[in-house]
């Protein structure tokens, strides 16, 4: 009876044994069928789902590479600054044209044409006007007396010229060793604070316009000539002379 009762209880634990042994089977086969799109719910899967860095470009839509590459859309347009402060007005002109004041001192000896003896020139831009000039010296023989000195100017670029020339001349005697002493003076035409002149574009030759001095009233180099006041050229006796000149410009 005994025997016949144990048995009977085997029965049942080998028939459970089996059915879990099945149960865990089946189990196991259902772990390794791959889970498809099918099995997943639409709009469940999150950020944290997908493992960092493992999406590559061919994983995306053509659409959302070309987002990607032209980046995010285009903000709204900012508010307009305030307007800055007006900048200094320049001076007018024409840059392509370089602005020049010229002028030669000239002297001429023994009648002949008078010839230029020194030639001085400036770059015209300064608000309160340019200024060249300088020295030379000659020499009026006995034999070429009288002489004379003159000056004339010219303007290079576009619009006018205002000129003021200045002549200042000291003598040394030739036929005596003697020190070099003041002879004359002139400026600019008496009543004409400047003389005007058109300038003439841009060339290599400019053409010069005969300047008048005034000397006052009284020719001090004691030349043939009395002639004062404005001339076209002062004339002076035989000696050894030294001319300072300067030329003002307002352009």
């Amino acid at each position: 009876m005994l025997n016949r009762i144990t048995r009977g209880r085997r029965v049942p634990a080998i028939a459970g044994a089996i059915l879990v042994v099945a149960v865990i089977g089946g189990g196991t086969a259902t772990a390794a069928s791959l889970i498809t799109s099918k099995d997943v719910k639409d709009n469940t899967l999150r950020s944290r789902d997908v493992h960092d860095g493992s999406l590559k470009v061919k994983d995306l839509t053509a659409k959302a590479v070309s987002t990607l590459q032209k980046g995010g859309p285009k903000g709204a347009t900012g508010a307009t600054g305030a307007t800055g402060p007006q900048g200094a007005k320049g001076d007018k002109g024409d840059a392509s044209v370089a602005q020049y004041g010229l002028a030669t001192v000239n002297v001429s000896r023994g009648g002949a044409p008078a010839s230029v003896w020194a030639t001085y020139s400036t770059v015209l831009g300064s608000p309160v006007g340019d200024t060249t000039g300088g020295t030379f010296r000659f020499t009026c023989s006995t034999a070429k007396a009288p002489c004379t000195v003159s000056v004339k100017a010219a303007g290079l670029g576009t619009g006018t010229l205002k000129v003021y020339p200045r002549v200042l001349i000291s003598r040394q005697s030739i036929d005596t060793v003697s020190p070099s002493m003041y002879c004359e003076y002139g400026d600019g035409s008496t009543g004409v604070d400047f003389a005007t002149i058109a300038k003439q574009g841009s060339t290599s030759t400019p053409t010069y316009t005969a300047m008048k001095i005034n000397i006052g009233g009284s020719a001090d180099c004691g030349g043939p000539e009395t002639t004062f006041g404005d001339v076209d050229q002062i004339t002076v006796p035989a000696g050894y002379y030294d001319v300072q000149s300067t030329f003002a410009f307002v352009s």
